[in-house]
Protein backbone atom coordinates (compact mmCIF):
# COMPACT_ATOMS: atom_id res chain seq x y z
CA UNK A 1 0.00 0.00 0.00
CA UNK A 2 2.66 2.47 0.65
CA UNK A 3 4.52 1.55 -2.22
CA UNK A 4 1.46 2.60 -4.27
CA UNK A 5 0.91 5.94 -2.36
CA UNK A 6 4.89 6.69 -2.96
CA UNK A 7 4.44 6.19 -6.88
CA UNK A 8 1.46 8.27 -7.10
CA UNK A 9 2.68 11.31 -5.18
CA UNK A 10 6.13 11.01 -7.60
CA UNK A 11 4.02 10.92 -10.39
CA UNK A 12 1.96 13.79 -9.25
CA UNK A 13 5.38 16.11 -8.49
CA UNK A 14 6.86 14.91 -11.89
CA UNK A 15 3.01 16.25 -13.60
CA UNK A 16 2.80 19.18 -11.92
CA UNK A 17 6.39 20.34 -12.75
CA UNK A 18 6.56 19.35 -16.26
CA UNK A 19 3.59 21.23 -17.02
CA UNK A 20 4.65 24.13 -15.56
CA UNK A 21 2.56 24.40 -12.04
CA UNK A 22 3.97 25.53 -8.91
CA UNK A 23 2.98 22.28 -6.15
CA UNK A 24 1.50 24.80 -4.12
CA UNK A 25 -0.07 27.48 -5.91
CA UNK A 26 -0.36 30.71 -3.86
CA UNK A 27 -3.40 33.01 -4.02
CA UNK A 28 -1.99 36.20 -3.30
CA UNK A 29 1.02 35.46 -6.31
CA UNK A 30 -0.10 37.35 -9.26
CA UNK A 31 1.80 35.22 -11.58
CA UNK A 32 0.15 32.19 -9.89
CA UNK A 33 -2.24 30.70 -12.21
CA UNK A 34 -6.26 31.57 -11.55
CA UNK A 35 -5.00 34.47 -8.83
CA UNK A 36 -7.11 36.56 -11.33
CA UNK A 37 -9.50 34.73 -12.15
CA UNK A 38 -12.22 36.76 -10.30
CA UNK A 39 -11.12 40.75 -10.59
CA UNK A 40 -12.40 43.23 -7.86
CA UNK A 41 -13.57 45.57 -11.05
CA UNK A 42 -15.82 43.67 -13.25
CA UNK A 43 -15.41 44.57 -16.66
CA UNK A 44 -17.20 43.82 -19.71
CA UNK A 45 -15.55 41.48 -21.98
CA UNK A 46 -15.20 41.28 -26.04
CA UNK A 47 -17.50 38.02 -25.58
CA UNK A 48 -20.53 39.89 -26.03
CA UNK A 49 -22.02 40.92 -23.18
CA UNK A 50 -25.01 42.41 -22.64
CA UNK A 51 -27.32 44.35 -20.59
CA UNK A 52 -29.60 42.89 -17.57
CA UNK A 53 -32.45 44.44 -16.47
CA UNK A 54 -34.19 43.13 -13.11
CA UNK A 55 -38.24 41.95 -13.49
CA UNK A 56 -40.62 44.38 -11.36
CA UNK A 57 -42.63 40.93 -10.17
CA UNK A 58 -39.65 38.48 -9.17
CA UNK A 59 -36.65 40.02 -8.72
CA UNK A 60 -35.25 37.72 -11.74
CA UNK A 61 -32.48 39.75 -13.76
CA UNK A 62 -32.38 38.57 -17.33
CA UNK A 63 -31.27 40.06 -20.55
CA UNK A 64 -32.52 43.22 -21.85
CA UNK A 65 -33.14 41.41 -25.26
CA UNK A 66 -35.37 38.82 -23.76
CA UNK A 67 -37.15 41.17 -20.69
CA UNK A 68 -40.28 42.36 -21.92
CA UNK A 69 -40.83 46.34 -21.24
CA UNK A 70 -43.96 48.04 -20.17
CA UNK A 71 -44.12 51.30 -19.20
CA UNK A 72 -40.88 52.05 -17.54
CA UNK A 73 -41.09 48.86 -15.60
CA UNK A 74 -39.04 45.13 -17.15
CA UNK A 75 -40.77 41.68 -16.88
CA UNK A 76 -38.90 38.47 -17.06
CA UNK A 77 -42.26 37.14 -18.66
CA UNK A 78 -45.44 37.58 -20.17
CA UNK A 79 -47.21 36.60 -17.03
CA UNK A 80 -45.32 38.55 -14.31
CA UNK A 81 -45.85 41.14 -16.85
CA UNK A 82 -49.90 40.97 -16.53
CA UNK A 83 -49.90 39.98 -12.86
CA UNK A 84 -48.79 43.32 -12.61
CA UNK A 85 -51.11 44.89 -14.77
CA UNK A 86 -53.93 43.94 -12.67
Amino acid sequence: MMRWLLIAAIVFIAWRLLTGRPLFPRHDDPASPGANDRPSDPQPSDKGAEAMVRCKHCGTHVPARKAILEGDDWYCCPEHRDDACR
